[in-house]
């Protein structure tokens, strides 16, 4: 009996100051053998098939990734089987995907074949009143989360005036850690294109911050936690050892801050088996032994009461406009599955799943190709 594969759980996308942020580049590329874009509306069965397919690899022992929906978390966006070289991605909006290889590597499928139009049609006015909804709750929830980023920036500016002293105590404390993850210089040649990958492990929801770190930690040997407030330099420590693992050939995994998806909050280093996580809010994962906790705010200047209630007010501001933000969110997630609700009945659910059938033969048969190749079998 074949061991079952592992899982490794993510966001591709997640709802920010930016607006929808996504890194669906980082999911394939040109090395992978068959990309599945699927296309079709809400309710379409999208992400029934993608889970189907993805249990369906699991049992016969591949390593699948399920790439899962910020708007809706329990929804799959995307399903990689990295050793089969075979992804299947969700390509409609707001993710929209197209082909970069098409024909050679991508191949639309278009579940929006199986609906019943007419039955569409006889609602057309409620599809379009919801969708139009939609789009204005997002829109109002991202300028909520650009006002917590600006709130969360004034928090963290107040270590921002760090004297000489405190500079160059981080800076040491930074190659410190190095010296400790990676023993001195050394080259590790067996470096990929592209060693430094970028996904989110966290997002910003309808039912508030999840996250999968608990998931993507399983396999790591040894997690740095790294304590303090932000803007105590921890994500100046995560840039040092990213760039040290990356000067020694490593590969390196980078979670980057689902609010700010221009900084990192966490990497993992998978050949070492070494984790560096960000313990503050709105992540603050349970943590597997064994663990070191890092404290970077031992080397910041401590306020004044005065100074200290100051700062207050604006994390207190950035926490409210995150409630604001998901108060939206969650208003957008009810007006979809409303939306779905004129999909469903409309759907030719027995020949979408006679599709998939279609879809995992040709994945296994691919898969299992792969695997011989891999093992050396003729």
């Amino acid at each position: 009996m074949k061991k079952k594969g592992r899982v490794r759980r993510f966001f591709p996308g997640v709802n920010s100051a930016y607006g929808f942020y996504s890194f669906y580049d980082q999911l394939y590329g040109p090395d992978f053998e068959q990309v599945f874009i699927l296309k079709g509306g809400p309710g379409t069965g999208k992400s029934s098939l993608m889970a189907m397919i993805s249990e369906a690899m699991l049992a016969v022992g591949f390593d699948v990734e399920q790439h899962y929906c910020s708007a809706a978390p329990h929804c799959l966006d995307a399903v990689v089987v990295p050793a089969a070289g075979v992804a299947l991605l969700d390509g409609t909006a707001p993710h929209v995907v197209d082909p970069r290889y098409p024909g050679a590597l991508e191949e639309v499928v278009n579940l929006g074949a199986f609906w019943e139009r007419e039955r569409l049609v006889r609602h057309k006015g409620a599809i379009c009143r919801l969708v139009d909804e939609i789009g204005e709750l997002y829109r109002r929830a991202y300028t909520c989360l650009f006002a917590a980023k600006s709130y969360r920036e004034a928090t963290d500016s107040y270590y921002a005036g760090g004297n000489h002293e405190y500079f160059a105590a981080l800076e040491q404390f930074a190659l410190e850690l190095v010296e400790e993850i990676f023993g001195g210089w050394h080259t590790n040649r067996k470096r990929k294109k592209t060693p430094l990958r970028k996904l989110f492990a966290s997002a910003i929801s309808a039912p508030g911050t999840i996250n999968h770190l608990e998931n993507l930690l399983e396999p790591v040997s040894l997690v740095f936690v790294l304590r303090g407030e932000d803007g105590t330099g921890k994500k100046r420590i995560m840039g040092k050892v990213a760039q040290a693992a990356l000067l020694r050939g490593y590969d390196v995994e980078a979670f980057p801050c689902a609010l700010d998806p221009r900084q990192i909050d966490h990497l993992f280093i998978p050949e070492l088996e070494v984790a560096l996580v960000n313990s503050m809010e709105p992540h603050c994962p349970e943590v597997p032994q064994p663990y070191r906790e890092l404290d970077a705010e031992r080397f910041a200047a401590k306020f004044s009461d005065g100074v200290a209630r100051e700062r207050n007010t604006f994390l207190e501001q950035y926490r409210l406009a995150l409630r604001q933000a998901v108060a939206f969110l969650r208003r957008a997630n009810e007006e979809h599955d409303l939306l779905e609700s004129y999909y469903l009945p409309a759907m030719r659910f027995t020949r979408i799943e006679k599709l998939g059938e279609e879809l995992l033969a040709e994945i296994l048969d691919r898969a299992q190709r792969a695997r011989k190749n891999f093992n050396g079998e003729n």
